[in-house]
Protein backbone atom coordinates (compact mmCIF):
# COMPACT_ATOMS: atom_id res chain seq x y z
CA UNK A 1 0.00 0.00 0.00
CA UNK A 2 3.03 2.12 0.69
CA UNK A 3 4.49 1.48 -2.52
CA UNK A 4 1.34 2.53 -4.44
CA UNK A 5 0.98 5.76 -2.72
CA UNK A 6 4.61 6.59 -3.33
CA UNK A 7 4.07 5.71 -7.35
CA UNK A 8 0.76 8.22 -7.00
CA UNK A 9 3.13 10.70 -6.03
CA UNK A 10 5.86 10.39 -7.74
CA UNK A 11 3.45 10.36 -10.66
CA UNK A 12 1.83 13.60 -9.29
CA UNK A 13 5.02 15.10 -9.22
CA UNK A 14 5.96 13.99 -13.09
CA UNK A 15 2.24 15.26 -14.15
CA UNK A 16 2.90 18.85 -12.28
CA UNK A 17 5.94 19.42 -13.46
CA UNK A 18 5.26 18.18 -16.77
CA UNK A 19 2.17 20.96 -16.70
CA UNK A 20 5.33 23.67 -15.44
CA UNK A 21 7.59 22.44 -18.21
CA UNK A 22 4.04 23.35 -20.75
CA UNK A 23 3.65 26.50 -18.93
CA UNK A 24 6.94 27.92 -19.47
CA UNK A 25 7.04 26.75 -23.14
CA UNK A 26 4.35 28.49 -23.90
CA UNK A 27 5.28 31.53 -22.04
CA UNK A 28 8.66 31.65 -24.08
CA UNK A 29 6.64 31.28 -27.54
CA UNK A 30 4.31 34.02 -26.31
CA UNK A 31 6.98 36.06 -25.63
CA UNK A 32 8.99 35.26 -28.87
CA UNK A 33 5.80 36.02 -30.71
CA UNK A 34 5.01 39.07 -29.06
CA UNK A 35 8.80 39.96 -29.92
CA UNK A 36 8.49 39.01 -33.80
CA UNK A 37 5.01 40.94 -33.83
CA UNK A 38 6.98 44.31 -32.58
CA UNK A 39 9.80 43.86 -35.11
CA UNK A 40 7.05 43.40 -37.82
CA UNK A 41 4.83 46.01 -37.07
CA UNK A 42 7.46 48.90 -36.00
CA UNK A 43 8.03 49.72 -39.92
CA UNK A 44 4.75 50.20 -40.33
CA UNK A 45 3.92 52.36 -37.38
CA UNK A 46 6.76 54.42 -38.24
CA UNK A 47 6.18 54.67 -41.90
CA UNK A 48 2.29 56.27 -40.38
CA UNK A 49 4.38 58.16 -37.93
CA UNK A 50 6.57 60.00 -40.61
CA UNK A 51 3.89 60.57 -42.34
CA UNK A 52 1.64 61.97 -40.18
CA UNK A 53 4.30 64.57 -39.59
CA UNK A 54 5.07 65.60 -42.96
CA UNK A 55 1.17 65.55 -43.22
CA UNK A 56 1.41 68.53 -40.20
CA UNK A 57 3.97 70.16 -41.69
CA UNK A 58 2.44 70.56 -44.79
CA UNK A 59 -0.63 72.57 -42.55
CA UNK A 60 1.44 74.74 -41.20
CA UNK A 61 1.30 78.18 -42.81
CA UNK A 62 4.48 80.55 -43.44
CA UNK A 63 2.80 84.29 -42.53
CA UNK A 64 6.79 85.10 -41.22
CA UNK A 65 6.47 87.90 -44.10
CA UNK A 66 3.00 89.29 -42.53
CA UNK A 67 4.23 91.85 -39.69
CA UNK A 68 2.55 95.01 -40.17
CA UNK A 69 -0.07 95.61 -38.20
CA UNK A 70 -3.28 97.11 -39.63
CA UNK A 71 -3.81 100.89 -39.11
CA UNK A 72 -7.47 100.14 -38.34
CA UNK A 73 -8.66 97.35 -36.55
CA UNK A 74 -12.52 97.60 -37.26
CA UNK A 75 -13.34 98.47 -40.59
CA UNK A 76 -17.65 98.46 -41.92
CA UNK A 77 -18.08 96.96 -45.26
CA UNK A 78 -20.97 99.55 -45.35
CA UNK A 79 -21.09 103.58 -44.76
CA UNK A 80 -22.26 106.07 -46.55
CA UNK A 81 -24.80 103.85 -49.09
CA UNK A 82 -21.72 102.11 -50.47
CA UNK A 83 -21.69 98.39 -49.53
CA UNK A 84 -18.44 96.20 -50.44
CA UNK A 85 -18.65 92.81 -50.70
CA UNK A 86 -16.42 89.79 -52.03
CA UNK A 87 -17.89 88.26 -55.09
CA UNK A 88 -17.74 84.72 -53.07
CA UNK A 89 -17.29 83.57 -49.28
CA UNK A 90 -14.89 81.20 -49.89
CA UNK A 91 -11.61 81.19 -51.83
CA UNK A 92 -8.78 78.43 -52.14
CA UNK A 93 -5.04 79.36 -51.75
CA UNK A 94 -4.40 78.37 -55.71
CA UNK A 95 -6.64 81.13 -56.84
CA UNK A 96 -4.54 84.42 -58.20
CA UNK A 97 -7.69 86.52 -58.50
CA UNK A 98 -10.75 87.91 -56.26
CA UNK A 99 -13.62 90.00 -57.38
CA UNK A 100 -15.55 92.82 -55.10
CA UNK A 101 -19.02 93.55 -55.68
CA UNK A 102 -19.60 97.38 -54.75
CA UNK A 103 -22.85 98.63 -54.65
CA UNK A 104 -23.96 102.25 -54.47
CA UNK A 105 -27.19 102.81 -52.90
CA UNK A 106 -26.71 106.66 -52.39
CA UNK A 107 -27.93 109.36 -54.62
CA UNK A 108 -24.56 110.61 -54.19
CA UNK A 109 -21.79 109.97 -57.05
CA UNK A 110 -18.52 108.26 -55.69
CA UNK A 111 -15.26 107.48 -57.04
CA UNK A 112 -12.42 104.81 -56.88
CA UNK A 113 -9.36 104.00 -58.26
CA UNK A 114 -7.52 100.51 -58.54
CA UNK A 115 -5.48 100.79 -55.39
CA UNK A 116 -6.84 97.56 -52.50
CA UNK A 117 -5.58 96.43 -49.79
CA UNK A 118 -5.54 92.48 -48.23
CA UNK A 119 -5.72 92.07 -44.34
CA UNK A 120 -5.13 88.94 -42.83
CA UNK A 121 -6.50 88.36 -39.23
CA UNK A 122 -4.29 86.52 -37.23
CA UNK A 123 -4.38 86.15 -33.32
CA UNK A 124 -7.86 87.94 -32.84
CA UNK A 125 -5.59 91.07 -34.83
CA UNK A 126 -5.81 92.20 -38.72
CA UNK A 127 -2.35 92.24 -40.32
CA UNK A 128 -1.39 94.03 -43.67
CA UNK A 129 -0.31 91.76 -46.56
CA UNK A 130 2.14 92.79 -48.15
CA UNK A 131 2.68 93.28 -51.86
CA UNK A 132 6.00 93.16 -54.35
CA UNK A 133 5.65 96.43 -55.39
CA UNK A 134 2.78 98.66 -55.01
CA UNK A 135 2.63 99.84 -58.61
CA UNK A 136 -1.35 101.05 -58.98
CA UNK A 137 -2.17 103.27 -61.78
CA UNK A 138 -4.31 105.25 -59.02
CA UNK A 139 -6.56 105.77 -62.57
CA UNK A 140 -10.35 106.44 -60.79
CA UNK A 141 -13.54 105.05 -61.60
CA UNK A 142 -16.62 106.86 -61.11
CA UNK A 143 -19.57 104.62 -59.51
CA UNK A 144 -22.94 106.00 -60.13
CA UNK A 145 -25.86 106.58 -57.92
CA UNK A 146 -28.23 103.66 -57.58
CA UNK A 147 -25.78 101.16 -59.56
CA UNK A 148 -23.19 98.44 -58.84
CA UNK A 149 -20.67 96.67 -60.44
CA UNK A 150 -17.78 94.55 -60.03
CA UNK A 151 -14.33 94.78 -59.46
CA UNK A 152 -11.50 91.83 -60.11
CA UNK A 153 -8.42 92.11 -57.71
CA UNK A 154 -5.51 90.33 -58.60
CA UNK A 155 -4.03 88.37 -56.23
CA UNK A 156 -0.63 88.18 -58.23
CA UNK A 157 0.59 91.68 -56.83
CA UNK A 158 0.77 90.21 -53.24
CA UNK A 159 4.66 88.97 -52.14
CA UNK A 160 3.60 85.67 -51.01
CA UNK A 161 0.19 83.78 -52.06
CA UNK A 162 -2.69 83.39 -49.38
CA UNK A 163 -2.49 80.68 -47.05
CA UNK A 164 -5.81 79.13 -45.09
CA UNK A 165 -7.27 81.91 -42.72
CA UNK A 166 -9.61 84.85 -42.89
CA UNK A 167 -9.33 87.84 -44.66
CA UNK A 168 -10.74 91.07 -45.95
CA UNK A 169 -10.15 93.16 -48.99
CA UNK A 170 -9.73 97.22 -48.11
CA UNK A 171 -10.79 100.16 -50.27
CA UNK A 172 -11.33 103.24 -50.12
CA UNK A 173 -14.35 106.03 -51.93
CA UNK A 174 -14.32 109.66 -52.36
CA UNK A 175 -16.87 111.83 -54.13
CA UNK A 176 -15.52 113.67 -56.92
CA UNK A 177 -16.21 117.37 -55.58
CA UNK A 178 -13.83 116.60 -52.51
CA UNK A 179 -10.92 115.10 -54.50
CA UNK A 180 -9.28 118.73 -53.91
CA UNK A 181 -9.84 118.13 -51.10
CA UNK A 182 -7.97 115.04 -50.14
CA UNK A 183 -5.25 116.69 -52.06
CA UNK A 184 -5.51 119.91 -49.65
CA UNK A 185 -5.67 116.95 -46.65
CA UNK A 186 -8.13 118.98 -45.08
CA UNK A 187 -10.16 117.07 -42.34
CA UNK A 188 -13.53 116.90 -43.69
CA UNK A 189 -12.11 113.96 -46.56
CA UNK A 190 -12.43 111.80 -43.39
CA UNK A 191 -16.27 111.94 -43.80
CA UNK A 192 -16.52 112.17 -47.38
CA UNK A 193 -14.09 109.54 -48.00
CA UNK A 194 -15.43 106.14 -46.53
CA UNK A 195 -13.12 102.78 -46.33
CA UNK A 196 -14.71 99.90 -46.47
CA UNK A 197 -13.74 96.15 -45.92
CA UNK A 198 -15.48 92.88 -47.23
CA UNK A 199 -14.10 89.75 -45.84
CA UNK A 200 -13.52 85.93 -46.75
CA UNK A 201 -12.34 83.09 -46.42
CA UNK A 202 -8.63 81.22 -48.02
CA UNK A 203 -9.01 76.92 -47.67
CA UNK A 204 -6.43 74.90 -49.35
Amino acid sequence: MAFKLFQLDNLNTHFTSYKLHICIKRLICYNKARRWFKIKKCPVTAFFLILSLLSLAGCQTDDSHIKEEAPIQERPHSNSGIHLSTEKEIYTASDDELAVNIENESPMEFSYSDYFAIEKKMNGKWYSVPFKEETFKGIGTLLQPKTSLSQPLSLGRLKKGLSPGQYRAVKSFVRPEDYYLILQNEEKTLESAPTLAASFKVIE
